[in-house]
């Protein structure tokens, strides 16, 4: 596995953040109240601290997961001969495909004698959504499907890398305020007094063919916050040095003398900043240092990042159509970002509160968005969804399990994120003439909460998609966003976070911290 190193020196920033909550040499933030702290006229607003999660893994599917054969089926929608426009679409797209359709790729992939589709609820227009098969890891399990709640999103972003980060923030390419959900968190949390460890509070966890640096970095984007709210990058891959930078191999004889030196020259710097004995407000050198800090009390993350957990294997695919053929071997990096997300929540060393994994599946493009399926929709929709979704149930509590490894539904949030649709119909473009894939679709699509907040009573769907694929009730990424802030006691206003006007109630804070909690988490006030 590799790890890019300059980032891994900017993340490490994020582990001296505790200094914002606590007096010290680099001063205290200005602030009249800690940041995200809710007023207390607006405290009935949160969710009682039962329903609040401890922690939330946001798997991010990069590409666009396809719903017609996962969380939206609606197999009245496109049927064959029926006439019209509509026909072979959502559901039916790809039914009679020769060269590969769905239920060729099902039975190659041993999908046994389960049904196609089985009933989960009513969309918000009455009509009854089922689970499709590329769900079926997830819809095996009743008790994941008592806490799955399902909503029905529409934007106008097509492009990748726009509609990546806006998913991923809530915000648009452009807005400063645009900063992934672990950087709230993390600033929520050390600026609170939440936790005493010199652990990160958010991670965000990147396999080896995503670009960190580029659009899939906003996972861990800190918009117009301070660079110690910066959740911790790891980089996955074949090279994964991290360990090793933690350990500080190549100096660690020296690491004392250096770590001092350092500190030395610091406090000389700081000296220069100084006025009348007071140092004047200087937010690049508090960043400096929270990173300088950080650098010299590592030991808590490496006693969390044990070097098993990084461990990868090849997997054989079971896919015959256009992408890949019988005997292909993938790189899993699904599971081992699944396993490392799961334990940096669950461990009893320093858990996590917040951890982000951006997932590029088994079946890529050269940009490493797995479901960005426009020329081999079935191979890299059903190959990716099912694989993902089979190593997310083994990491999930069973009734009666009580793993304190694994996730548990009454403590823990899953948010199963992207950053739009896929098309209801086959593209045939002239890059991709043979109609083998589907397009982006952000105008009718579904992400898909499951346990934390979400319990019997909220498990449902949430929003309805025409036959023609458009969403007729929805909501937006921004509204999304800001209501999982609501859900996890953040309150979700701010110059650093979301305005009212980012979402549909514009009245006041508190109206629109109300429509977030009734509308979007489902608790009536």
């Amino acid at each position: 596995m590799r790890s890019d190193r300059r980032q891994f020196l900017k993340g490490l920033g994020t582990m001296a953040a505790v200094a914002c909550a606590k007096p010290g040499p680099v001063g205290a933030p200005v602030s009249s109240m800690p940041w995200g702290k809710v007023h207390p006229q607006n405290q009935f607003t949160l969710l009682d601290p039962g329903r609040t999660p401890t922690g939330v893994l946001e798997l991010f599917l990069m590409g666009g997961l396809s719903p017609w054969e996962t969380f939206y089926v609606v197999p009245e929608f496109g049927k064959p001969d029926t006439g019209g426009p509509y026909q072979e679409t959502q559901w039916w797209a790809f039914d009679r495909d020769p060269r590969l359709s769905t239920s060729q790729f099902l039975k190659g992939c041993g999908f046994g004698d389960r049904p196609s589709f089985v009933p989960f609820g009513a969309d918000s227009a009455g009509t009854t959504v089922n689970l499709g098969p590329y769900a079926y890891p997830l819809r095996d399990r009743p008790d994941i499907l008592s806490r799955m709640r399902i909503w029905v999103m529409r934007h106008e972003v097509e492009p990748h890398p726009s509609g990546i980060a806006y998913g991923l923030t809530g915000q648009k390419v452009g807005s400063p305020r645009l900063a992934g959900t672990g950087a709230h968190v993390q600033r929520w949390v050390h600026e609170n007094g939440l936790s005493a460890s010199d652990a990160p509070a958010a991670y965000a966890l990147f396999m080896s063919h995503a670009n960190f640096a580029g659009n899939h970095g906003a996972a861990a984007a800190i918009g117009q916050h301070r660079s110690s709210a910066r959740p911790l990058g790891i980089q996955l891959g074949r090279d994964m040095r991290l360990v090793e930078h933690i350990y500080r191999t190549k100096t660690a004889e020296h690491a004392g003398s250096m770590d001092a030196l350092v500190d030395l020259y610091a406090r000389r710097y700081e000296d220069r900043l100084k006025q009348r004995g007071e140092r004047i407000r200087s937010p690049g050198f508090d960043d400096f240092a929270f990173a300088q800090s950080a650098m010299s009390r590592v030991g808590t993350l490496a006693q969390i990042l044990d070097p098993s957990l990084f461990a990868l294997n090849e997997i054989e695919s079971c896919a015959y159509g256009n992408g890949s053929a019988p005997g292909a071997t993938f790189l899993d990096e699904t599971t081992p970002a699944i396993r490392l997300g799961t334990h940096l929540l669950t461990n009893t060393i320093a858990p996590a509160r917040h951890v982000t994994i951006m997932d590029g599946g088994l079946f890529s493009d050269p940009a490493g968005q797995g479901y960005d399926s426009h020329a081999a929709h079935v191979d890299m929709q059903g190959t990716n969804a099912i694989h993902t979704f089979r190593e997310l149930a083994r990491n999930i509590n069973e009734p009666g399990e009580n793993d304190p490894r694994k996730l548990d539904l009454d403590k823990h949030f899953i948010l199963l994120n992207t950053e739009f649709g896929r098309s209801p119909s086959r593209e045939f473009t002239v890059r991709n003439p043979m109609g083998g894939g589907t397009n982006h679709w952000p105008w009718g699509y579904v992400v898909v909460g499951i346990g934390g907040f979400v319990d019997p009573d909220r498990a449902k769907v949430v929003g309805a998609i025409g036959e023609d694929g458009y969403a007729t009730e929805s909501i937006t990424p921004s509204e999304l966003k800001a209501a999982l802030l609501l859900g996890q006691g953040i309150w979700p206003f701010s110059p650093e976070s979301f305005a009212v006007g980012d979402g549909r109630v514009t009245s006041s804070e508190r109206d629109a911290a109300v429509w977030l909690r009734e509308h979007v988490l489902g608790y009536a006030t």
